[in-house]
């Protein structure tokens, strides 16, 4: 594919697999390991009650949905998984080794995947009232679900061995409630916030997708004006790099002339002309960009 393509990158690399990835540990003291595997499949729902042949129709896909195809293709290579439903329309596939869960081998292995697949089954019911209620305007109250969507995440749930399970650093459903944060916290004005977030995102993105994608370019543009929005104590070498990034992105998938492309290239120019003036002042003179 080119490298403007928006689609995202294959996920059945090694690079791309932590975006399903299950970490685990023993005690509270040990370190967190990459365990499993532990995704979202599908998602089926019925008519309302008000329609007249009542028969199943497929719902929009889960964001997570539409890389699962892929990422079920390196699944079978695990000596344990089970799938957990998720309520009733929803399927969680996790797969775990079975020398990498505990002792008890293949039992321990689907022990470990019964308990990710209730953690995921938590992190996707939260996530899903999140989003409902950013999409009817509840900002303050979405903030909160992702709030403990994401204390879930980082923290996890144990499994009767006592083993603790959360979900990894760049898991896609993570992602997704990092992503929606960061939207929320725009919408509430919460711009030191909505800063921290956007660049958590940006390594995962990297993965995600192709740093030639408008996705990645539109998501680097943001926080490119995050950090102009603070002003100076935010631009030094990295917001250029930052900038730039955004830049070459844009430039390369979007028309010229684009609004976008002119935003970025002035906050970009405006960080250059702070970085000269800066330069200036610590030689003992300054000139007015």
């Amino acid at each position: 594919r080119s490298r403007g393509v928006m689609a995202p990158k294959s996920l059945g690399s090694e690079r791309e697999r932590p975006l399903v990835a299950i970490e685990g540990r023993h005690g509270a003291g040990s370190q967190w390991e990459e365990v499993g595997r532990a995704f979202v499949l599908a998602r089926k729902g019925r008519r309302g009650d008000g329609d007249r042949d009542g028969q199943e129709e497929e719902e929009e896909e889960a964001p997570e949905t539409s890389h699962s195809r892929q990422l079920a293709t390196f699944a079978s290579s695990f000596s344990a998984g089970i799938g957990d439903i998720l309520g009733d329309d929803v399927v969680a596939v996790c797969s775990f080794e079975a020398a990498s869960a505990d002792a008890n081998g293949a039992n321990g292995a689907r022990a470990a995947a019964a308990a990710a697949g209730g953690l995921l089954r938590n992190v996707h019911n939260l996530l899903a009232t999140a989003e409902r209620q950013s999409k009817d305007g509840k900002f303050a109250e979405a903030m909160e679900s992702l709030r403990v969507t994401l204390d879930l995440c980082s923290n996890g749930t144990a499994d009767a061995a006592g083993a603790t399970f959360r979900l990894g650093e760049s898991h896609i459903s993570r992602i997704r409630a990092q992503s929606l944060l960061l939207h929320v916290s725009l919408q509430l004005g919460k711009f030191d916030l909505a800063l921290r977030v956007a660049q958590a995102l940006v390594p995962p993105y990297r993965s995600l997708y192709s740093e030639r994608s408008p996705v990645f370019g539109l998501h680097m543009a943001v926080v490119a004006k995050l950090r102009n929005y603070f002003g100076a104590d935010f631009v030094d070498a990295s917001a250029v790099a930052v900038a730039r990034d955004a830049l070459a992105c844009l430039e390369a998938t979007l028309p010229r002339g684009s609004p976008a492309i002119q935003e970025v290239e002035q906050i970009m120019n405006d960080f250059l002309a702070e970085l000269s003036a800066r330069t200036h002042q610590q030689e003992g003179f300054y000139v007015n960009p």
